[in-house]
């Protein structure tokens, strides 16, 4: 997104991946971002568009009935893709973990729409917007509960977006 991106979240739902094409092609899609795994069905559905060269992650596509696609970027925890717990590659890594400040109004998550008027579309939620929806939903479903200690002066913020 800070690179001018937008986001669109595809399932591939077709073996032949013809949902996929008509997608990237009305949006003029020019990378898509998938795991390395194998046995994944967008590995099985891109890898024979893979022209072969790739740096670190990125890998060029060819595809002729959907021109502006030209990169696929790989992204999983191992470079062959085979999924490990998270929790357990946490035990093991040696490295320290850095976790950065963050405020009440920086970005915490985007969801998306469904998607039903067209393409899914990117809602970004700062963390005091979420803090605010969760005390809308106490306040309906949980009216007259007296909480522990004061809501406003408990809020902890945590980031833990990728470096």
């Amino acid at each position: 997104m800070l690179a001018g991106c937008v986001t669109m979240n595809i399932q591939l739902l077709l073996a032949d991946g013809s949902d996929f094409r008509l997608l990237a092609q009305n949006s003029k899609c020019r990378a898509v971002i998938m795991s390395p795994w194998k046995q994944g069905s967008a590995w099985k559905l891109m890898n024979p568009f893979f022209s072969g060269k790739s740096d670190q992650g990125f890998v060029d596509i060819h595809i002729d009935n959907i021109p502006d696609l030209t990169s696929a970027i790989l992204v999983g925890r191992t470079k062959n893709g085979e999924n490990k717990h998270f929790l357990n590659d946490l035990k093991i890594c040696p490295d320290d973990i850095y976790v950065d400040p963050a405020e009440r109004d920086d970005l915490l998550i985007i969801l998306t729409t469904s998607g039903s008027t067209g393409y899914s579309k990117p809602v970004p939620r700062s963390h005091i917007e979420i803090l605010k929806s969760e005390d809308r939903f106490n306040d309906i479903f949980c009216p007259g509960v007296q909480w522990n200690s004061p809501r406003e002066k408990c809020f902890k913020y945590y980031n833990d977006k990728s470096m």
